[in-house]
């Protein structure tokens, strides 16, 4: 999954958590105001119907208690309304209830809910009234619990489409604030990645732009001085290896010369034992020597010094004629070695020298990890491109180090009991530089234990 993807998702899904965890904490707060006005509103009536209590007490003018006990039962909510006059009978709207509503002490606090037979849960407020001379009377008001809380919730539904909403507002832009910080985060991040696969790729001078104060911006300005850091390495060995390589290439041709002087006897006779050793001097003088060739090959294509000589020729006829060479090594090797031209016209316009070296170069690489079974080379390809591919059945290699077999000097760790190889890890390196010299690109299709099969392309014209 992708940083900003990842990003985006995570900050979405805390968006959304807090945004419920909001939602619940304000309904219930609402809950909780909306409840307590609701006894607060109730207390109100009741203190009403105590006030006028009291001015009847006074006044004698009991019409007075009777109409605000009948205004209160007016509203919906309110189930009855008592009064209890000290020394007489009370009274109770309506009458029915007389028997049901209980005589009970006046509450310090919210009074709570209680069950009466045919009301179902009611809220009593009872309230004590001072007479003139001495002593109280009480009034009560029963509140039906049951319409307050629908009450309640009715408010709480009318309140809550403008809080989805805004909270969905609130999320969107949160969403759309948070996909934006991904992708500023994300974006140079895979700037430095792209960066990275240039240094990879042995490209050592595209610097990572990043205008930031920031984490990300020390690490891009470390990547720089890094890369800076690498070039400079890379050129003093680039040419340490130039210098070496031709310091060496003089005294190795006077060595080889020398060495085929006494091996042809212009410098006198030898005895088997001076001829067998001069052999194993010259054979090794020849490994060092193509040893010194590549590393050439290689610092030239580094130094974007190789020029083909473009030509055109018959790719068939020059790769069948180089097969042939290399039969009997295959036949004491054990393997089979195959060609198929599937071309009818199968000219190419390349330099005939370095397009021997990328198949020699693929063809030496096939042999050299290939035990048993056979080697197969096929010439393919279209109007604009030519392509060659040789396949083997050797070892095979890990998916992870197909773009690494490709560098200088890399040489894929072999599984264990497999026979050593000999090898520099230069031949694949200048196939590919020969290549893209070309316009061209080397590829290859490989797994642990099914072969390998090198794909060389190459524009047919130029």
């Amino acid at each position: 999954m992708r940083l900003s993807l990842r990003f985006f998702l995570s900050h979405a899904l805390v968006a959304v958590v807090t945004l419920g965890v909001c939602l619940l904490l304000l309904g219930g707060a609402a809950r909780f105001v909306l409840a307590g006005e609701a006894a607060r509103l109730q207390r109100q009536k009741t203190e009403a119907l105590a006030q006028a209590a009291r001015e009847a007490a006074v006044s004698q003018d009991e019409l007075a208690v009777l109409s605000v006990m009948r205004e209160a039962l007016r509203d919906p909510g309110v189930v009855f309304a008592a009064w209890e006059p000290p020394a007489r009978p009370r009274i109770v709207q309506p009458p029915a209830l007389a028997a049901v509503v209980p005589l009970s002490p006046p509450q310090a606090k919210l009074p709570a809910p209680q069950a009466l037979p045919g009301l179902g849960q009611v809220v009593i407020w009872t309230l004590a009234y001072p007479l003139p001379r001495s002593g109280h009377g009480l009034v009560r008001l029963g509140f039906d619990q049951g319409r307050a809380q629908a009450a309640i919730h009715e408010r709480l539904m009318a309140w809550l489409p403008p809080a989805l909403t805004a909270c969905l507002a609130a999320l969107i832009l949160g969403a759309l604030a948070s996909f934006w910080v991904g992708r500023q985060m994300a974006e140079p991040l895979r700037r430095i990645a792209e960066g990275t696969r240039a240094v990879r790729g042995g490209r050592l001078d595209q610097p990572v732009l990043l205008d930031r104060q920031d984490e990300i911006g020390d690490l891009a300005r470390d990547f720089n001085a890094m890369t800076v850091q690498l070039k400079e390495l890379d050129a003093m060995k680039r040419d340490f290896v130039s210098g070496v390589t031709h310091d060496l290439g003089t005294p190795l041709q006077a060595i080889r010369s020398a060495s085929n002087a006494l091996i042809s006897g212009r410098a006198g006779a030898l005895n088997n034992g001076q001829s067998e050793y001069l052999l194993m001097i010259s054979n090794h003088l020849e490994g060092l020597t193509a040893f010194i060739q590549n590393l050439l090959s290689m610092a030239r294509i580094e130094a974007g010094k190789v020029e083909p000589y473009y030509e055109t020729f018959d790719a068939a006829k020059m790769l069948s004629d180089w097969i042939k060479l290399y039969r009997a090594q295959a036949e004491e090797k054990g393997v089979e070695l195959g060609f198929e031209c599937k071309l009818r016209d199968a000219s190419v316009n390349a330099d005939l020298l370095q397009f021997r070296q990328m198949f020699v170069n693929l063809l030496s690489n096939a042999f050299k990890f290939t035990q048993e079974g056979g080697i197969m080379v096929e010439l393919m390809g279209n109007s604009q491109w030519l392509i060659l591919k040789v396949a083997d059945t050797g070892i095979g290699i890990d998916p992870r180090y197909h773009q690494l077999v490709f560098d200088r000097f890399f040489r894929v760790r072999q599984p264990k009991g497999a026979p050593a190889r000999q090898g520099t890890g230069l031949g694949l390196a200048i196939a590919k530089g020969l290549a893209e010299a070309h316009g061209g690109r080397l590829s290859v299709q490989s797994s642990l234990g099914h072969g390998a099969t090198f794909i060389l392309e190459l524009p047919r014209r130029h």
